[in-house]
């Protein structure tokens, strides 16, 4: 998992539309914790601006004049690793977000939610957390467990291996259930640090680029019962 939020997030948008672009910037300008390293308009600019300013999230529009935001969410996390990329759309469609978690994205908020929400999902993936809507997150992962994998690989292309330990898939089931770092740690006994370096290892060992993605191929080889949590 990523720092705490207090620790001061750089958040990145990529929006073409100036309104929405200009109305998050507005609203992330009352968030102490929260500084707007950049307003992107395209994905060429986007990938410029992770290479200079290395946000902490990326705050990802789909339809952009020059691609599409779910296409570009891998080339961001190639470029900066440690980026949690948040996918704003109109559609919130269970098979879209799918798409987006598979890209590695981190969070999947449709773009007509209050901005509230939008800074809230930025809090959550900056704390290691899923940020998705309980019912799409069920629906996503539902539609992840019918879809199976291709002979010998993940729909991604990583090789599938062993499940993880039990104390990381209890982890990664009640991140499936929606619950937040503090829940999951009241809930098994554990500290915030044990819970990070837990879910760190669960992503490390299944491959995944973000905990919303490990969600996603553990359901996926069968490891967590697949929205049915």
């Amino acid at each position: 998992m990523a720092e705490p939020a207090g620790s001061g997030t750089k958040v990145l948008v990529v929006e073409d539309h100036a309104a929405l672009g200009e109305a998050l910037l507005f609203a992330f300008s009352f968030e102490p914790d929260i500084e707007v390293v950049g307003l992107a308009p395209t994905v060429a600019a986007a990938i410029e601006m992770v290479a200079a300013s290395r946000p902490d999230v990326v705050l990802m529009d789909v339809r952009l004049p020059d691609g599409n935001g779910i296409d570009a969410t891998p080339r961001v996390l190639e470029l900066h690793p440690s980026a949690a990329v948040v996918v704003l759309t109109a559609h919130a469609d269970p098979l879209f977000a799918l798409r987006a978690a598979e890209a590695g994205a981190a969070g999947f908020v449709p773009k007509d939610v209050r901005i509230a929400k939008i800074v809230a999902a930025v809090r959550a993936v900056r704390a290691g957390e899923v940020a998705v809507d309980p019912t799409v997150l069920r629906s996503l992962l539902a539609q992840a467990a019918s879809g199976g994998e291709t002979a010998g690989s993940t729909a991604d292309g990583a090789t599938p291996g062993g499940p993880p330990p039990a104390g990381q898939l209890a982890i990664l089931d009640l991140l499936a259930q929606g619950a937040g770092s503090d829940g999951i740690a009241g809930k098994l006994g554990l500290d915030s640090a044990e819970v990070e370096s837990a879910v760190a290892a669960a992503l490390s060992g299944l491959g995944a680029r973000s905990p919303l993605h490990a969600l996603v191929l553990a359901t996926r080889r069968g490891f967590l019962p697949g929205g049915l949590v």
